[in-house]
């Protein structure tokens, strides 16, 4: 099942205790196999936003390769892990927020701001725009983490 949730609500943490797929972990690996070996991969996957590392690399002229990884990382998302069948996958790609079977928002800019967000109210505008984009349904986190709503609805 895939579940979109606004960058800084807890997907890595949540699946550090319970199985299940990051995204971001996901597309690192689209992005390692479509950039050459010989390209540095400063992203760590601890906390550091993906997002921030992408727009270096389209700065440093990847966007190509960039855009061939996001097409991989759409069909593995798409094609194995949709359906409430399959594995959990949680992940904060707006821009492939279109795929998700539930979308979680965290629309409290100081909140966001506070868990480490550089850039809150884009976050927030990027997402609204794609929920109007795609008439998207969505629930408000109020504060919450992921971690909160999922235990709530098993």
């Amino acid at each position: 099942m895939l579940i979109y949730s606004t960058p800084g609500t807890g997907k890595t943490e949540y699946l550090k205790y319970h199985v299940g797929y990051d995204g971001d972990h996901l597309l690192l690996r689209e992005l390692k196999k479509a950039l050459s070996p010989s390209t540095e991969i400063p992203y760590q996957s601890n906390g550091t936003e993906i997002g921030e590392w992408i727009c270096s690399l389209y700065k440093l002229g990847h966007s190509e390769l960039i855009e061939k990884a996001y097409l991989n990382y759409e069909y593995v998302l798409s094609n194995h892990l949709t359906g409430s069948d399959k594995p959990l996958c949680l992940f904060g790609s707006v821009r492939l927020m279109h795929l998700a079977e539930k979308i979680y928002l965290e629309q409290d800019e100081d909140l966001l701001r506070q868990r480490g967000k550089k850039h809150p109210r884009r976050i927030i505008n990027n997402e609204l725009s794609e929920i109007t984009a795609n008439k998207l349904q969505y629930e408000t986190l109020n504060g919450k983490f992921i971690s909160d709503v999922l235990s709530n609805t098993k």
